[in-house]
Formats: C-alpha cells, structure tokens, sequence
C-alpha cells in the first residue's frame, strides 16, 4: 500500500483518536438463513462506546459494558472482553483498529469513494472484510463496512452520518445504575 493510500486511513483514525466520533448506522445481519436488521447511533472515543438502537442501550466505560433493555426494565453488566473476543463485542474497534486486526489492501476508487479489502490477522470472529471511506468532504469518513463473520454469518453496515465532538467524559459512556427503582432487573457479570 503506498503512503498517499495509507493516509487517509491513517488521516480518519487519527481524526477518531483525538475526538469523540458519532456514528448514525443501519445494518443487515444474515446467519442461519435469517436476516434481521435495524438502525442506530454509534458515539466512540478511544476504547468506550455508547450504542442507542433497536430498543437497547449499550455503554461500555473501557473497562465495563452496560447493556439496558429500557422496555424490559433490564440491565446486564459485564466486563470488556479482551483478545480476539474484544472485536466482536465492541464493534467501534472493528473501525478505529483496522490495521491492527486486519492486513489492510489497495483501494478500489470509485470517485471520492476508497474500499479497502480486510484479512485478519488473527483468529477474531471475523473471516474477511471490506471497509469504504468517503474523501469528498473536509476530513475522510467510513460510509460502509461489510464483514464475513467466522461462523459463516454476515454483517452489512451502511453509515449513514459520520461527525466529530470534543471527547466527552467517561460519565457519558457509564450507565449509573443507582438512578434505576427496584422494578428494573439488574445482572451483573463481572
């Protein structure tokens, strides 16, 4: 890959590293012959998300993940996968971390529009990748992902909005569980 074509991947991570980045996202999931979808948003800065769709809430601190069923009254809490586990779990790595999951390939150029083929490094959940960046505007920005899931399952993610923030602090990515009355059902894993 020559250094003008890595560039611009690098250009959008370090654009993600020094901000808080918000993701608007629809995606399609095929497994077992069943696909189901939906859409929702994606707020990530270094290794913490929050993630609002499909009727759940998902906040992850970098050390914690809370997931909220509002509608259930349900909370389950764990603790960040680590290794090969972490990408499947937290999928903004899937993004912020490519070249360090991924052997990253030449760019295909449609226009403004850069798709970068993804093999794995390691063993990761994930059997191959295509990623696509968009360089029309000011600062470069993911407009789709597609991966090849290791269990023969398939994810298509679309990105519908892709903006930058200052950092937010780590409250924001951190569900405070002593605001929730006696009817919610909490777990916690950790």
């Amino acid at each position: 890959m020559t250094a003008q074509q890595k560039s611009l991947l690098e250009d959008l991570r370090q654009k993600m590293a020094g901000n808080s980045s918000v993701i608007s996202y629809e995606y399609v999931l095929e497994a077992d012959g069943i696909r189901t979808g939906g859409s929702g948003v994606l707020t990530t800065q270094d290794q913490a998300y929050r993630m609002s769709g499909n009727g759940l809430d998902i906040m992850c601190n970098g050390t914690a993940v809370w997931v909220m069923d509002t509608a259930g009254k349900e909370v389950v809490m764990e603790s960040v996968a680590e290794g090969a586990d972490a990408y499947m779990m937290n999928p903004a790595l899937l993004f912020t971390d490519l070249e360090s999951l991924f052997n990253v390939g030449t760019p295909v150029s449609d226009g403004a529009l850069k798709t970068y083929s993804l093999t794995p490094k390691a063993s990761c959940g994930i059997s191959s990748g295509k990623v696509s960046v968009d360089n029309s505007g000011k600062v470069p920005v993911f407009s789709s992902g597609s991966f090849c899931l290791s269990d023969g399952s398939s994810l298509t993610v679309k990105i519908k909005s892709m903006t930058f923030s200052e950092k937010k602090p780590l409250t924001f990515y951190t569900l405070d569980i002593s605001g929730l009355d006696s009817s919610w059902m909490i777990t916690d894993l950790r």
